[in-house]
């Protein structure tokens, strides 16, 4: 069986992950072995999938929440104009999608 894969950011993870039961990649080793500019992917940001993240399931079970891109786009908007909460967000805020 071969064994699950991970791909890490920087050599400090790549240290603390690395286990006989794990294959841990270096992300700038990945990097810099390519030959070649990936082909050009289409993508239709008012369809395709940009995000997949998963609810709490406060009314129910937990479930996938399908983003697109454009929801993403969409929703950093509202939150940068302070329109998502009708207040204005100080400049020093931060703000998880």
């Amino acid at each position: 069986m071969t064994p699950p894969t991970v791909i890490a950011i920087d050599s400090a993870e790549h240290t603390k992950l690395s286990s006989p039961s794990l294959e841990v990649l270096s992300l700038r080793r990945l990097l810099s072995a390519a030959t070649s500019d990936p082909d050009p992917v289409h993508i239709d940001p008012d369809n395709d999938l940009a995000a997949l993240p998963f609810s709490s399931g406060t009314t129910g079970f937990p479930k996938g929440v399908m983003l697109t891109h454009t929801n993403l786009v969409f929703n950093s908007q509202q939150i940068r104009n302070g329109r998502l909460f009708d207040y204005a967000i100080p400049p020093t805020g931060v703000c998880l999608l």
